[in-house]
């Protein structure tokens, strides 16, 4: 929990180093790039959170491994980790960077679980009725749940708009319980 705090922390004040810089888009390639070595690379992930080994090495060798492919930034930030022991709070940081991004960008990113695959033509319609409804740039997640029964859930900025054949028969079912029969 404390890795989140932090990166979160962490996360603002790089970003708002980035905008002034001009290198928000970079320096999240970035994030996302060192995220994913982290999440594929075991090894990595314990090399960075080893006390076994000194700041100043581990700095020295992100250093002469990483410049060739990450921004200045980047590498300067991932060293002021280090020096902070906060490493852990990569995936915080990416998370909290990636949301301050779509805001700076006004994209919003929704998720609609259906029962089958939507066609093209509902997909782009969806997009649309939600960029009517929030005025932002949508960024659909599509996700395929035979669950779901017919239907969809829509879930952006912590909202849900479940109008789903699933949730519908569920209602049913609860007025049923309550009706009396005599």
């Amino acid at each position: 929990m404390e890795d989140v705090k932090a990166g979160r922390r962490y996360a603002a004040a790089l970003f708002r180093i980035c905008l002034e810089e001009g290198s928000a888009q970079r320096v999240h390639e970035d994030l996302r790039l060192l995220v994913g070595l982290l999440e594929t690379t075991p090894a990595f992930q314990r090399y960075l959170a080893s006390a076994a080994f000194p700041a100043h090495r581990k700095k020295e060798a992100l250093s002469r491994e990483l410049s060739p492919h990450l921004s200045q930034r980047s590498v300067t930030f991932l060293k002021f980790l280090i020096d902070k022991r906060r490493s852990a709070a990569l995936r915080a940081v990416l998370a909290r960077f990636s949301e301050l991004l779509d805001e700076e960008q006004g994209l919003i990113r929704a998720k609609v679980t259906t029962a089958a695959q939507l066609a093209p033509g509902q997909r782009e319609a969806l997009i649309e009725k939600l960029r009517l409804l929030t005025g932002r740039a949508i960024d659909l997640e599509e996700q395929v749940d035979a669950a779901v029964l017919g239907g969809a859930i829509v879930a952006y900025d912590d909202r849900m708009i479940d109008g789903s054949v699933r949730t519908q028969l569920a209602l049913v079912r609860e007025r049923m319980k309550k009706v009396r029969v005599t």
